[in-house]
């Protein structure tokens, strides 16, 4: 059962334990269970979310408090925490003094809605809404390169670098998922994945998630070249398999490999005479966000001249798009994001490096695809470029449905060695999806972090708004 970890303020007693009960048998009844942790006034309220150990899904305020009431306290939170949603229960929303202020608070989107304490239906269902209709926020993260190619050899420890920023962006807003776009290796060997197993590990206790929040691709560097041609993913999927073998049930994660997972023997695994490049997809849901990853292999491993090439076989889109369409409402409606290792697009740096052929070597094909398949956004790697682009076909006598746009957003390298000036370098992205009041995600904020160049800290770039329409 998922636990939702909610912050109240109410400083009567007898009302705290009238009105957390009522909301714990309600959230209840539906599958999930909460945590509600009480503060008696504005104070205390901040000093439980700017404590670090503790992560909050949602803000419950009382107006009339001590010290510092509730409309102060989230004028003032808002700045501070952008996607933490606040309510408002109290006895006295319905009186003429606080009706307007209550309502401008609504319309500037400080706070997610009002209520009187007494209509106990109508605040539990909003804060239900406000929970587990929440676009997700999501870390990408791309070319960590453990092994000889990483950047960091000696003590220092590229964990260690990030648990700092990563608390600093967990103390204004939960991060829903993180999304690793190839490469965490430098070889492909086993050393080097469980380096990555213990990197992402760290993050995601970092982070408060589960190993199922986190959803992987390969790169190139991930295939393991002092292997067979038909068993260089061998390795990857033997990490993939540890990593979320830590899951109470790893059928959580497992499942959304159909092409590796074993249902019989409860693993994942790659068998060399019956898998190809295209069985390494997945399509993970997560419906308290309701959002859809799409992982794509775009790595090539048969031949030894081409495996810093690229291309997305048409036989793993198609089985993508079966898979989507075998969703029924109301998954079939959730958002979608496709992530895979190489660009579809050649980027700036490619023209001076003289490399434009290792983009994805069928791009328009992929492109179409996903639109088709209404993907929204996808996330790359590959270059060590952080770029964004909105990829909008004209079918001028075509089938018009297909003229959606995508956009196309690549990561810099979070840790690669190799530097050139070109390239994004020690960078990471935090995106934060927006939800309209129909459920729709229409547009997300993309904010870039990078480490400083004395590496005391990391520096946020000013964020990209984008649209997806």
């Amino acid at each position: 059962m998922r636990t939702v970890n909610i912050l109240w303020a109410e400083d009567k007693d007898a009302n705290f334990l009238k009105y957390s009960r009522k909301l714990k048998e309600y959230f209840g009844e539906r599958g999930l269970l909460a945590e509600i942790t009480r503060a008696v006034d504005g104070n205390e309220l901040f000093r439980h979310l700017t404590y670090p150990s503790e992560r909050f899904d949602i803000l419950l305020t009382d107006i009339d408090m001590p010290n510092f009431d509730g409309i102060k306290a989230v004028k003032r939170l808002r700045m501070s925490y952008p996607g933490l949603p606040m309510i408002i229960i109290s006895a006295f929303t319905g009186e003429d003094v606080f009706a307007p202020i209550l309502s401008d608070l609504v319309s500037q989107k400080i706070i997610s809605g009002y209520f009187p304490a007494g209509e106990d239906e109508a605040w539990c269902e909003a804060i239900w809404r406000a929970i587990v209709r929440r676009a997700p926020t999501i870390l990408h993260l791309s070319d960590i390169h453990f092994g000889s190619e990483h950047a960091f050899q000696e003590k220092l420890q590229v964990e260690d670098l990030m648990s700092l920023v990563l608390r600093e962006i967990t103390a204004k807003e939960k991060i829903d998922l993180v999304v690793v776009s190839g490469d965490l290796t430098s070889r492909g060997t086993e050393q080097e994945f469980e380096h990555a197993a213990d990197f992402l590990s760290s993050i995601a206790r970092t982070l408060q998630l589960g190993p199922e929040r986190i959803v992987i691709v390969p790169g190139n560097h991930d295939i393991y070249r002092g292997e067979e041609p038909n068993r260089r993913f061998s390795k990857f999927v033997e990490f993939l398999d540890g990593f979320y073998r830590a899951l109470p049930d790893p059928r959580v994660a497992f499942t959304r490999f159909p092409a590796l997972y074993d249902e019989e023997r409860q693993w994942l695994h790659w068998n060399a005479k019956k898998h190809q490049d295209e069985s390494l997809y997945s399509v993970a849901i997560f419906d308290d966000l309701r959002t859809i990853v799409i992982g794509l292999n775009s790595v090539i491993s048969i031949g030894d001249d081409r495996l810093n090439l690229s291309k997305i076989e048409p036989k793993q889109l198609i089985k993508i798009a079966e898979e989507l369409n075998n969703l029924s409402p109301p998954q079939s409606h959730y958002f979608r994001i496709a992530v895979f290792h190489h660009n579809p697009v050649a980027v700036p740096s490619f023209s001076s490096e003289g490399e434009p052929e290792r983009i994805v070597r069928n791009p328009a094909l992929v492109l179409h695809e996903l639109i088709k398949n209404r993907v929204r956004l996808a996330l790359h790697g590959h270059t060590h470029y952080s770029i964004g682009f909105k990829y909008l076909p004209y079918l001028l006598d075509g089938d018009r449905t297909l003229s959606s746009p995508l956009v196309v957003v690549g990561a810099g390298t979070l840790s690669g060695r190799d530097l050139q000036a070109a390239q994004s370098y020690y960078h990471m992205t935090v995106i934060r999806c927006d939800l309209d009041e129909a459920g729709s995600v229409p547009s997300a904020t993309l904010t870039p972090y990078r480490l400083k160049d004395d590496w005391l800290g990391w520096e946020s770039i000013p964020p990209v708004k984008i649209t997806f329409s």
